[in-house]
């Protein structure tokens, strides 16, 4: 009788760390591979890891050089000409979305006037 509560307590064991290691393989920490790389490129001094970052950002769009910076104040001015806002009217809000990243920069509700004085101007959020 001792050994079949054994042999099922082995297998107990053995199956919770079947278990175990295929929980770490679905939803465990995933590594990062590019890290290891970075740290011995910059730890031997050779000056390309600056390269080895660059080599793993997607490709620019065009009109926007790699030189410039985003704090750069020549940048700012430049970006904000070549901006453009996407008007979405419904019956029920109006918003501006600047197409430069998705960012919305108005949103009024129609239905909701400002106040009893002024009932054609929406409320703006």
């Amino acid at each position: 009788m001792d050994n079949t509560r054994l042999f099922l307590f082995a297998a107990l064991v053995f199956v919770g760390m079947l278990l175990w290691q295929q929980w770490q393989a679905d939803y465990g920490p995933q590594p990062v591979a590019s890290s290891d790389s970075q740290v011995g490129n910059t730890a031997s001094g050779t000056g390309t890891g600056q390269q080895a970052v660059v080599d793993d950002l997607p490709d620019l769009a065009e009109g926007i050089s790699k030189d410039s910076s985003q704090g750069d104040s020549a940048g700012t001015t430049s970006s904000a000409e070549t901006q453009q806002l996407v008007r979405v009217d419904t019956d029920v809000f109006e918003v501006l979305i600047d197409t430069r990243g998705g960012v919305i920069r108005s949103l009024k509700l129609k239905q909701y006037p400002i106040s009893l004085e002024q009932p054609d101007e929406g409320l703006e959020l």
